[in-house]
């Protein structure tokens, strides 16, 4: 038998061994580029953006909240310009110009889609962050970016407005990840959100909005005796009117793949603003005590909708802890909601639309 001592000495140097911290990576091809690089041992659990040099080659490495790492790629643009113009072209072409570098996609069809007027993938590799750029939208379909160097044009490309090629990444995983941020209760920060309105500002077809209704007292309307108007609040502002209420929400995934949560209706709206989607939402009807509507969260700069069908009784309208029923698409190509709505008189049956998305 041991004595008390080896016992105590063995269990001191188990709980004084260093740990190494876990690592996380936004999908597995970002864990696949850190092996390559060689830099998995210096990656740790910081939020910041730190930069490698390999070989003579710059890399940047982003983590988020909790040492998420959320990109890895050749630096094409300066820390100045993505503040002051956000756009998903940046990662995008940084983590597509490194994984080109090294040969790290196996399927060539993200790298086809970008076509080059001027220089070539190697030039880009090489070009650094400190160029001039400009990037334009081209009849919101097409990015234009440009690369000058004394007003020369150095790299001029374009690539389409394709949510799965700027997220890198395809609708399953990218369901699959917005799926596990709806389950993680930090995920987005609830907070009020003041939206800027203009009496036609519309999406679409104009029953779909951002209109919110006030009473004569400036006041948000959230009552029973009121469904469409609150219902339309409560959607659109959900933290002013029921901070608390909840969704029972169905998730329609790939190949009809569902998933059901319960979720709070603040962290849907806040994960949905986070990743620069704006609200829609319009009535569809109220009948037998039960209004239905939906809700549309629209990413222009990536070319995606989210569409939320809900409903709920008209007389839980009013309650902070209201408990709503959802079932909701995820990803939907901007295209094909347009061919959805865009033509009141031909609209079709919310069944007959939810089959096609």
């Amino acid at each position: 038998m041991r004595s008390l001592s080896t016992v105590i000495t063995v269990w001191l140097l188990v709980v004084c061994m260093p740990v190494r911290a876990a690592r996380h990576f936004r999908d597995s091809r970002l864990e696949k580029v850190a092996r390559t690089l060689g830099i998995m041992d210096s990656i740790g659990t910081d939020t910041f953006s730190r930069t490698y040099y390999i070989n003579h080659q710059q890399y940047v490495v982003r983590q988020g909240r909790r040492g998420y790492v959320e990109h890895i790629g050749i630096p094409l643009f300066s820390q100045e310009y993505r503040v002051a113009c956000p756009s998903p072209v940046f990662d995008c072409l940084e983590f597509l110009t490194l994984c080109h570098q090294h040969r790290l996609i196996e399927n060539q069809l993200p790298l086809s889609g970008i076509k080059f007027f001027y220089g070539n993938w190697n030039l880009l590799e090489n070009i650094g962050s400190m160029k001039s750029v400009s990037i334009e939208t081209v009849k919101d379909k097409y990015y234009q970016v440009k690369w000058l160097e004394n007003k020369k044009t150095i790299v001029e490309l374009v690539l389409p407005i394709n949510y799965e090629l700027l997220n890198c990444r395809s609708r399953k995983e990218l369901n699959e990840d917005f799926v596990r941020k709806l389950k993680d209760p930090e995920s987005a920060k609830v907070q009020p959100v003041d939206y800027l309105q203009t009496p036609h500002s519309y999406y679409m077809i104009p029953q779909i909005t951002q209109s919110q209704a006030i009473d004569g007292l400036g006041n948000l309307i959230y009552d029973n005796s009121h469904p469409q108007e609150s219902m339309a609040n409560l959607m659109l502002a959900s933290y002013d009117v029921a901070p608390h209420a909840n969704m029972q929400l169905e998730l329609v995934l790939d190949h009809d793949k569902r998933e059901r949560l319960q979720i709070p209706l603040c962290r849907w709206n806040a994960l949905c603003r986070a990743v620069g989607c704006i609200p829609y939402y319009g009535n569809e009807d109220v009948k037998d005590g039960i209004i239905r509507g939906v809700q549309v969260m629209n990413n222009t700069p990536t070319g995606y909708d989210h569409i939320l069908y809900v409903e709920c009784r008209q007389g839980d309208l009013g309650k902070n802890n209201i408990s709503l029923k959802a079932t909701a698409y995820l990803y939907v190509p901007s295209s094909n909601v347009k061919e959805l709505f865009a033509q009141p008189k031909k609209q079709q049956s919310r069944t007959k639309r939810q089959k096609k998305l």
